[in-house]
């Protein structure tokens, strides 16, 4: 049997060969390149999204929406980053997981992240039927007043989803017809753009008044 002294250095040489272990393991390990990518909508760049190991920052985009990067491990080794979007714009994915792999020609995977925009932008094109210098309302607020050819633009902007409520007003000129004209343009799941067009009629010349009295004939000269 084993004495307390040989349980001692029994120990002692299990700890050792766990750190020896551990040391190889670490002495393996290698850097894996990568290439973040960053977009607002597809085809569109994002910069300042950045990606975290074990809340470390390992990449970060630049104005072309991309970074190269590395993350180092075991080959098959499987890594979890995080993603983190810019202020105004929210992750589709939090979490990104891949494997370490080395590849052919020095290629290296892409991870895609993409931050859609907490708002969109609506462009709104007015067309008008005999609606020259008539303002475009939003809340009492006027947005844009068409020309004399009855045209206007303006934008809007706002989370996907919102409506607004919008009015022609016609106070300046009471003869038209519809005497009030409404719409209603929602902000949709991407930058848009949206023509609203609606038809005033004139008001009816009044007739000239007849003279009054009988009609004499003019002189000749």
């Amino acid at each position: 049997m084993f004495g307390p002294s040989a349980l001692i250095r029994t120990l002692a040489l299990l700890a050792a060969a766990s750190v020896s272990v551990a040391c190889g393991a670490s002495q393996e390990s290698k850097p894996y390149a990568f290439t973040l990518l960053a977009e607002s909508d597809p085809g569109e760049p994002l910069a300042g999204v950045k990606l975290l190991r074990d809340s470390k920052p390992v990449a970060e985009t630049s104005a072309d929406g991309t970074d190269s990067f590395a993350l180092a491990g075991d080959e098959g080794q499987r890594v979890t980053v995080q993603a983190v979007c810019p202020v105004g714009t929210t992750n589709y994915e939090h979490e990104l997981t891949t494997t370490l792999r080395s590849y052919a020609n020095g290629r290296s995977p892409e991870l895609l992240v993409r931050c859609a925009p907490n708002e969109r932008e609506l462009t709104v094109v007015a067309i008008f039927q005999n609606g020259a210098n008539l303002p475009i309302q939003h809340r009492l607020k006027t947005l844009a007043v068409t020309d004399r050819d009855g045209i206007a633009h303006f934008s809007l902007r706002g989370k996907p989803g919102e409506t607004f409520e919008l009015v022609v007003n016609t106070d300046e000129q009471p003869g038209l017809r519809p005497a009030t004209s409404s719409a209603s343009v929602t902000i949709g799941g991407r930058d848009d753009a949206q023509v609203l067009e609606r038809s005033f009629t004139l008001p009816k010349e009044k007739p000239k008044p007849r003279a009054s009295g009988p009609v004499l004939p003019k002189k000749i000269r």
